[in-house]
């Protein structure tokens, strides 16, 4: 009966002492946490430094894009302009082929109906810009109004 009430943890020697293989396998597996742990850690710091050199060449993009960003704009913009010459130039022969085969009617409903396009689009671009410059003095933050 001495066996069963016999605590398990302790070693057959009989004292309460934890058994020296039980500690050393407890060390290791320490041990083994510990060196996990520190694997980790180089790894996330290989992690943040790839991030940061990442981030870095991205901010060296976006800095040569700026740089360039006048150029493109002009570019663009003569792009555009050359584009609209081309269709208005196309536009005025057109209408000119109808009134040199006798079609004045139509050249007429052409050049009013474009004329409304015209109209409706410079104004909606006119619109469009002034709501860009209003929401601009939005973003401030105003202090609200007491009521008494």
């Amino acid at each position: 009966m001495t066996n069963k009430s016999r605590d398990k943890s302790q070693n057959p020697n009989g004292d309460n002492r934890p058994d020296i293989g039980m500690i050393k396998s407890f060390i290791d597996t320490q041990k083994l946490k510990a060196d996990n742990e520190a694997q980790q850690l180089k790894l996330e710091e290989k992690r943040l430094e790839l991030n940061f050199k990442l981030a870095s060449k991205n901010m060296d993009i976006q800095k040569a894009l700026i740089e360039k960003e006048p150029g493109e704009r002009r570019k663009n913009i003569l792009l555009v302009s050359v584009i609209g010459l081309v269709v208005i130039g196309g536009l005025c022969f057109y209408i000119w082929m109808l009134i040199q085969n006798g079609k004045e009617e139509f050249a007429h409903q052409i050049i009013k109906w474009g004329s409304y396009l015209l109209v409706a689009l410079v104004s909606y671009f006119a619109g469009k810009r002034s709501k860009n410059s209003d929401s601009d003095d939005d973003d401030e933050i105003q202090d609200a109004e007491i009521v008494p």
